[in-house]
């Protein structure tokens, strides 16, 4: 009788392989950087003083250059003085001025806006004397009459009452 034979089935072969990429991962990096540079500037306000040197020179004469300003001085003695006050009727407004007050006198009349409405120069008037001031038709209201003379200043209020 026959043998049987067994036939041998090749065994497979297993080569392993590997394939490796490489990856490479890079993340970016910021870092938020900011300076300030703050400069002060000094304000200087330059302040000068006044200051006069005369050199008299071999013949013994000095030159100097002077220089005059008017400014007026505050006001001395009584204000002059409106009467009536309140006007209250058509006539004239009257000021009585002072014993110092003399010579050229110059009134104006103002609202209490600061806004002129009128008026007037007196010359050569006498000390003590009484001024007839007849400005035009004002509105009820408060006026300033401001009155200079002799290098003085009177700020004098006067009330309007139709």
């Amino acid at each position: 009788s026959p043998t049987p034979t067994a036939a041998a089935s090749p065994t497979p072969t297993l080569t392993p392989t590997a394939s490796v990429t490489p990856t490479a991962t890079s993340t970016p990096t910021f870092t938020p950087s900011s300076s300030y540079t703050f400069t002060k500037t000094p304000s200087l306000t330059p302040t000068l003083t006044p200051s006069a040197t005369a050199t008299p020179s071999a013949t013994g004469t000095a030159d100097f250059t002077a220089t005059a300003s008017a400014t007026p001085s505050p006001a001395t003695g009584p204000s002059p003085v409106i009467y009536p006050n309140p006007l209250t009727g058509p006539g004239p407004a009257h000021l009585l001025l002072g014993p110092q007050q003399a010579g050229n006198v110059k009134v104006k009349l103002f609202t209490t806006a600061f806004r002129r409405v009128w008026q007037a120069d007196y010359t050569g008037v006498p000390a003590g004397a009484r001024l007839d001031l007849d400005p035009p038709p004002l509105a009820n209201g408060l006026y300033y009459l401001l009155v200079e003379t002799g290098g003085n200043r009177w700020v004098v209020k006067m009330i309007i009452l139709n």
